[in-house]
């Protein structure tokens, strides 16, 4: 009786519970989880860089979340299905700096920037991920000139 309150204590507290991404074996897309304090000047120029390169991004199955401290988020939907604040513990970031994360479709941790983001890394790291490598040779880039 005690092991099963015990099974039942800890999943009612267990991180995972408000994490992103759902762990799953699994994921139909890659995430860029954009950390911030609030909404301010350097996520505009992420986001402007974000739509400078869309079509690759895109082309990759990479979905982009920007989170704020302040529990803002964009889309609006993730403020409303996730944990903001324990994102930013799960993904240890403080909650007063800028950081950008790529999740792999494993739903593990693959690229962490503080600083200025590097897009073409970005790309070549996802480029060079086993899954990746699969799409590649089952469809063509239609960002490609």
């Amino acid at each position: 009786m005690h092991r099963f309150f015990y099974v039942i204590i800890s999943m009612l507290f267990a991180t995972t519970a408000w994490s992103y991404p759902n762990y799953t074996n699994s994921w139909s897309h890659r995430s860029l989880l954009y950390f911030a304090p609030t909404f301010d000047k350097q996520v505009n120029e992420f986001q402007l860089q974000a739509l400078k390169y869309h079509c690759q991004l895109e082309a990759r199955d990479v979905i982009t979340l920007i989170l704020a401290a302040d529990g803002n988020s964009e889309p609006k939907w993730v403020k409303e299905q996730y944990n903001i604040a324990q994102l930013f513990v799960n993904y240890d970031v403080r909650p007063s700096q800028h950081t950008l994360i790529l999740i792999g479709k494993d739903g593990q941790e693959k690229l962490r920037f503080d600083h200025e983001v590097d897009w073409p890394l970005i790309t070549q790291t996802i480029d060079g991920m086993p899954m990746r490598q699969e799409e590649m040779r089952q469809r063509r880039d239609h960002c490609s000139v």
